[in-house]
């Protein structure tokens, strides 16, 4: 033991060092010792995440129980294999013993589950090359003259810009929102026409501050030539149409009801009411965004992270968020946690490696992905591998040079481009959400159909778990594509409220033009059909 005595730290005059044996110590000095240690814990405790490692070494050294250590009682060797403790000297022997023998069946164990997932993942690229069939058509007749009615956009629509237009089409007329429309056709099947705003009335379903530039309509008919209109803007391309969505709470009403300058001080008022409920700060970080103020919106989502909740799902929510507001730091230093909450879990490290690749640290991110495939996870989280996979090569394609791919068997390096990936996520364990895509001709693509004739694919269905639930298609037919989730219920209850979703679009996924869109929706009821967002495909 060493006194030093001064000013302080840094300003020392004197020490004096003590030295004794272990055993010689007395029971009285061994409970200074112990008492010293709490109070340095308890000191330590006021910034955990900073100072872990150190709580985790004192509460180990002195076998007391911390944030970062846990008393246990071990009375028999199973216990102490269960934990990789090292017992007295009378089970060492036995313990060495049977430490060996697992380590031989774990790796055993390792090799099969590589060998069986190498197996699933020859069935999915079979079904990537296979030529999907010929979908039945449905014939569509048009008249040589008829007319649109007034057109009127539901909901909330959001774009996603192509990176390229597409071959310039023949102007047909121009035309305002609240104008009816003359076409005269000669054939069966889809034209456009492009529309200016000099004239144009408001549009149902926007905010009353939104605004429009030129763009084009997209008309496509069908046999008794009612139309459905849809708009983009001028570099056409793909278009996905987000359902509109109103969470039906109190508060959100009451900032509603106030101008949005207002607003801020309106929240400030409510808060005082909904402060602990994690819920609150992530609806009205929603409604800030679509106020466009994301300033605003970090600010109030921050909230979450001094509540220092221990729910990994919450933080979850709370990370995908701030991925959303580009704040990728803070998202990734909250992931950083949820693996530290739950390292049992797949999605943990899948969540954290894809926001890795989000700021840019590639190898990083394959290396955690990895992690989702080469361990044996519980049988809840089946099928999960396959995804990771796909998002494994999906980062090495793009980003080839700067990803070591030593530790990945060459079997497991394959790219598979999609011209439409969908990836749904939800935020609560043991939670039943399926993923359903209605694809052009009508064929719905979910659990008990997988496999469309166009070529469509969902993955396993996850009944308890955190998903995701992922649709692919290779070569997609043109049209529309219907995304809709179906809320079966689930076995445990949110800090957040109802489940959240996570929604993932993209087209040309794995290519140079490969275009994302993500949108979040809270579900609401049991065997709940939530209609997502509507998919252009030209």
């Amino acid at each position: 033991m060493t006194a030093q005595f001064g000013l302080s730290s840094k300003k020392v005059l004197a020490e004096q060092s003590v030295k004794w044996r272990k055993d010689e110590l007395s029971k009285s000095a061994q409970t200074q010792a112990k008492r010293w240690a709490m109070a340095k814990i308890q000191k330590l405790e006021e910034q955990p995440q900073v100072f872990q490692k150190e709580i985790c070494a004192l509460g180990l050294q002195y076998n007391l129980a911390s944030s970062a250590s846990s008393l246990l009682v071990l009375d028999s060797l199973s216990d102490y294999l269960t934990y990789r403790i090292v017992p007295p000297l009378s089970m060492r022997k036995a313990y060495f013993k049977a430490v060996s023998k697992l380590k031989t069946d774990e790796a055993k164990s390792k090799q099969q589950h590589l060998k069986r997932i190498k197996k699933e993942w020859k069935t999915y690229q079979n079904w990537y090359w296979k030529k999907p069939n010929k979908p039945n058509k449905q014939d569509q007749t048009v008249e040589a003259n008829f007319t649109i009615g007034s057109v009127e956009v539901t909901g909330d629509l959001e774009e996603a810009e192509p990176p390229a237009p597409p071959p310039a089409t023949a102007q047909v007329g121009q035309v305002t929102q609240n104008e009816n429309v003359q076409l005269s056709l000669s054939a069966t099947g889809a034209t456009s026409y492009n529309w200016s705003p000099s004239s144009a009335a408001p549009v149902h379903g926007f905010d009353s501050d939104a605004s429009f530039t030129s763009g084009t309509y997209r008309v496509a008919l069908s046999a008794n030539a009612n139309s459905t209109v849809q708009f983009s803007q001028a570099a056409a391309g793909p278009r996905i149409k987000v359902a509109g969505w109103n969470p039906k709470t109190p508060y959100l009403k009451s900032l509603r009801s106030v101008p949005t300058e207002h607003a801020y001080e309106r929240y400030l008022k409510l808060r005082e009411k909904y402060a602990s409920q994690p819920s609150f700060y992530i609806d009205v970080c929603d409604y800030f965004l679509q106020k466009k103020q994301p300033k605003v919106a970090i600010r109030i989502l921050s909230n979450l992270a001094e509540m220092q909740l221990k729910d990994a799902a919450l933080l979850r929510v709370f990370a995908q968020k701030l991925l959303q507001l580009k704040a990728e730091k803070l998202a990734i230093e909250v992931l950083k946690s949820v693996i530290d909450l739950r390292p049992e879990e797949p999605q943990s490290y899948r969540d954290y490696g894809l926001a890795l690749a989000e700021i840019g640290r590639y190898n990083e991110a394959v290396q955690q992905l990895y992690k989702v495939v080469k361990k044996d996870y519980d049988g809840r989280f089946e099928g999960i591998h396959l995804i990771a996979l796909n998002e494994i090569n999906h980062l090495i394609a793009r980003h080839p040079k700067e990803i070591n791919t030593k530790d990945i068997p060459d079997y497991f390096l394959v790219q598979l481009p999609m011209d439409i990936r969908i990836v749904l996520n939800w935020d609560a364990d043991n939670t039943d959400v399926d993923l359903w895509v209605t694809e052009p001709n009508q064929e719905k693509c979910m659990y008990s159909y997988k496999l469309t004739s166009n070529g469509g694919r969902i993955s396993n269905d996850f009944t308890q778990g955190y998903g995701p639930e992922e649709y692919l298609i290779r070569k997609a037919p043109k049209g529309t594509y219907r995304i809709q989730a179906h809320y079966y219920g689930n076995h445990r209850p949110s800090l957040s409220g109802k489940a959240i979703l996570t929604v993932q679009f993209y087209q040309n996924y794995g290519t140079p033009y490969e275009v994302k869109r993500e949108v979040t929706r809270r579900l609401a009821s049991v065997d709940e059909e939530l209609d997502l967002a509507t998919f252009d495909f030209d």
